[in-house]
């Protein structure tokens, strides 16, 4: 138990992450349950969601993008030369977070009115929204904006704990946060309504504060205020800049769909997120954990100059995220409505509000391979310390995103949203592979063809096998259709790549640095 809460190596703080964040989604999950049994998908959910857009909009730019993109390598290049340095550079990063937060956080809590009446102020049909809709936006982005301020201070806690290679708080945080809004729902949500949530949201974040907080003193680093300039501090916003743009280019993506949605139907913004919840579980257990254990090694090549063994891992990291993320792609799409219908379809949230959901889910499943390649293909940029071919390729998602979705979706409907979103990452992998294949080594593209027609082969039988499982046990329960499908889909796809000796088997358990 001691060695669970000291410094970790990289396999066991990888897996110790790894178990976290399934934790992380299970509660998400469960968060989800409570807001569609409790407020199904109505304009309290609408309202809900859209009081996240401001706040995280200003995390995002003020924050995220400077932490996640060069806070930590530039905070281990200053410890290497003196622990004051490190330690100096740290306090004034964390009080310029802490500053900036709170007053963009009081400025937006002012400018919240006009931001809202503009965006908000009309819905589907060009019908005006109610004053009491308005007015509950309004009070639940005034209450979340206290969020930037304890996420941001959070996080930059946590970057430093990750240098110092303590996992076991920055593994627990985001449970503690999907935590927080769950009590607030359970507890407070029939007696204080969609309120109740978005306080539980403030709790949460103070929960994922918290226990940071109380790792943090095994640093041997002082938090107290300071502020003296120094050329790394320079550096981290020189770094962090093209990260932070990159990252508003997807937000305005997310503000984008939700403003559209809120122009078509009631609970058009609730049944997004939603779907976009499910879809994003594939993404982050297979694309994001693939590339992130990838990077070391993929940074190690590139700090070498070993650019054949650095194409080597990229390829077989390809391989192996396509390998798990077409059947996934496949499988969510043909169980998307069993999905929906099990998870979400209780108490308020009607058979209406389910296929908004489904409709969603089934156009934006199909991303879910190329979104995961995004993530690799970034990492494999800032290897060489690149990250604006990343932001570049972000913008061109915003912009096709964006275009496809203000032109299909008030015509279309929901749906279009799938359309609009697949069509953007697909650009921006396309974009990615192609700039990184001409500027700075080539791909070996007939070797990566193989690694997607195989599994993508593979996948379609599958998915036959899956349709079929649905269709026989149509007299049986939702939930055992639903259980019954993943399982042998499951199965049948790994038997079949064991016994087709597909190589992304054998790689995985061979995830040993002479392998690579």
């Amino acid at each position: 138990m001691k060695k669970l809460f000291g410094p970790l190596g990289a396999g066991g703080g990888a897996l110790l992450l790894l178990i976290a964040n399934l934790g992380s989604y299970g509660a998400g999950l469960v968060r989800d349950l409570f807001l569609a049994n409790i407020y199904g998908a109505s304009t309290q959910t609408d309202a809900f969601f859209a009081g996240f857009l401001i706040p995280d909009f200003l995390f995002n730019f003020l924050v995220l993008g400077f932490v996640a993109g060069a806070l930590l390598p530039v905070f281990l290049s200053a410890e290497k030369q003196s622990q004051k340095k490190s330690e100096d550079l740290f306090r004034t990063f964390l009080t310029i977070v802490t500053f900036a937060t709170t007053l963009f956080s009081v400025i937006a809590f002012f400018l919240a009115p006009f931001l809202i009446q503009y965006f908000f102020s009309v819905k589907s049909g060009g019908e005006p929204r109610s004053p009491e809709e308005i007015a509950l936006i309004l009070k639940l982005t005034r209450i979340l904006l206290l969020s930037p301020i304890l996420f941001g201070i959070s996080n930059t806690f946590g970057m430093i704990l990750l240098a110092k290679k303590r996992f076991f708080s920055l593994a627990i945080s985001p449970i503690l946060y999907n935590v927080g809004i769950i009590i607030g729902i359970a507890f407070f949500g029939k007696e204080f309504g969609i309120e109740a949530a978005a306080w539980g949201a403030v709790g949460g974040a103070l929960l994922h504060l918290s226990s940071r907080l109380v790792d943090f003193p095994a640093t041997q680093l002082s938090a107290l205020p300071k502020f003296k300039f120094s050329p790394e501090l320079k550096q981290i916003f020189l770094l962090g800049l093209p990260k932070t743009l990159g990252l508003i280019s997807f937000q305005l993506v997310i503000i984008s769909f939700s403003i559209i949605a809120s122009k078509t139907e009631d609970g058009g913004i609730a049944a997004w997120n939603f779907a976009r919840n499910l879809q994003s579980l594939a993404v982050s257990l297979f694309g994001i954990s693939f590339a992130t254990a990838a990077f070391p090694f993929l940074s190690d090549f590139a700090a070498g100059g070993e650019k054949e063994k650095f194409v080597n891992r990229l390829q077989k990291s390809t391989a192996q995220i396509l390998f798990f993320t077409l059947p996934a792609a496949i499988g969510l799409i043909l169980i998307s409505n069993e999905a929906v219908e099990v998870l979400f379809q209780h108490g308020r949230f009607d058979a209406e509000a389910t296929y908004m959901t489904v409709i969603i889910l089934i156009g934006i499943a199909f991303a879910i391979p190329f979104e995961s390649l995004t993530h690799l293909y970034a990492r494999a940029f800032l290897a060489y310390k690149n990250t604006v071919i990343p932001a570049l390729g972000k913008i061109l998602f915003l912009i096709v995103a964006v275009s496809v979705a203000a032109d299909k979706v008030p015509q279309e409907g929901v749906g279009a949203f799938g359309i609009a979103f697949g069509s953007a990452v697909v650009g921006e992998i396309f974009f990615l592979m192609t700039m990184f294949h001409r500027f700075v080594s080539p791909l070996p593209l007939r070797r990566i063809w193989q690694s997607f027609w195989r599994p993508a082969m593979l996948a379609l039988l599958t998915g036959v096998i899956v349709h079929n499982t649905l269709l026989l046990t149509t007299q049986l329960h939702t939930s055992i259709r639903l259980g019954l499908s993943i399982i042998i889909g499951g199965l049948f796809y790994l038997l079949g790549a064991f016994l087709l000796r597909m190589p992304e088997i054998r790689e995985i358990f061979l995830w040993k640095k002479k392998k690579l």
